[in-house]
């Protein structure tokens, strides 16, 4: 198995587009309903993370993970790729080559793989945030 980071560029607009459509909205904490490609595109274009990197495995593309201003770390693999390992792999590849002492983990309280494969990885259970939106 041989996995590869490579940082996000326009290229790759499709491909995050399509991972995003297979992610379920009931465990997203980003949005509720997916963007439109138009808006996806311009997110993808801003650079919004100081890390964002593709993964990828034997040269395919299967995920990406990224890491936010406030140390926020989000990975998401394809489904057809997930729970073969590459998740562990790339999570200690990224955290070598992003070089922080500490990475959050936001993950929906219903997220039950994400919490158990965050878990596994030494990341801790530290609060439970809430919100009220005011229309």
């Amino acid at each position: 198995m041989e996995i590869e980071l490579k940082p996000v560029n326009e290229q790759d607009i499709d491909f995050l587009y399509e991972l995003l459509k297979e992610r379920e909205a009931k465990i997203n904490i980003s949005h509720k309903k997916l963007p439109s490609f138009s808006e996806h595109e311009q997110f993808v274009k801003s650079s919004p993370y100081p890390y964002w990197d593709i993964i990828l495995l034997n040269n395919e593309r299967i995920g990406n993970i990224y890491l936010t201003d406030r140390d926020e770390l989000g990975i998401f693999i394809s489904k057809d790729s997930q729970s073969q390992g590459a998740g562990s792999i790339v999570l200690q590849k990224f955290m070598k080559k992003v070089g922080k002492k500490r990475y959050l983990a936001n993950i929906n309280p219903t997220n039950y793989k994400s919490i158990q494969f965050f878990g596994k990885h030494g990341f801790t259970h530290i609060q439970n945030t809430y919100h009220k939106k005011i229309d």
